[in-house]
């Protein structure tokens, strides 16, 4: 009879550590999902094709080729709590093309496998009355057990509406914030404008240099 207790005792801690598990496993074993992505777990790649901007009539729109989003893997899936947000500000002087409003291609990391990937991106919102804005945003929703890619296409700068001069370089400001930890911020990439670019009614001008 001394070993009834000791079995009990047995599969007592094994049920504990069961549970323990669950909790640490979360939604494959039934526990619960992980808490929001630590904010340094977002890395910008940033983005190329801004070294140049054009003026504002008559050189027209500039086109980049990103910035972006490296999310790191989780062996756990975490999650975009609602209200994740993603803003994308330029340099003082510069102006994005508010008529591109595809939302950002998202997959799966390079070197990551498919299907395990499904953060959701929103189209792209432009701050700015007259559709002349230095700031476009979009949100991120979902989930993400591997390492996920957010991929900005279509961006396109310009110089300022009505600029006499050229502006000054500077650079692309990314900055994520997730309800309940913060936010933090990266650069995204060059942008500054073209040499010799030619503003409204102007001569050929060489950029500031601050």
């Amino acid at each position: 009879m001394t070993g009834i207790p000791t079995r009990r005792a047995e599969r007592g801690a094994a049920l504990t550590l069961l549970a323990i598990l669950a909790l640490a496993a979360g939604p494959a074993l039934g526990g619960p999902r992980a808490a929001a992505t630590n904010l340094s777990d977002i890395v910008v790649i940033p983005a190329t094709g801004g070294e140049a901007i054009a003026a504002s009539p008559p050189g027209g729109w500039t086109a980049l080729a990103g910035p972006t989003l490296d999310v790191a893997m989780y062996s756990n899936p975490d999650r975009f709590p609602a209200g994740t947000a993603v803003r994308l500000e330029l340099p003082r002087g510069y102006e994005w093309d508010a008529a591109a409003v595809a939302a950002p291609a998202v997959g799966p990391a390079p070197g990551m496998p498919a299907g395990f990937c499904s953060i959701g991106a929103s189209r792209l919102t432009y701050e700015g009355a007259g559709g002349s804005s230095r700031v476009a945003t979009f949100t991120l929703l979902g989930t993400h057990d591997i390492g996920c890619r957010i991929v900005l296409g279509g961006l396109r700068v310009r110089w300022a509406a009505g600029a006499t001069e050229a502006p000054a370089a500077g650079e692309l400001t990314v900055t994520w914030t997730v309800p309940g930890l913060g936010s933090a911020s990266a650069p995204g990439g060059t942008i500054a404008p073209a040499t010799g670019a030619v503003p409204v009614g102007g001569l050929p001008i060489e950029p500031l240099v601050v």
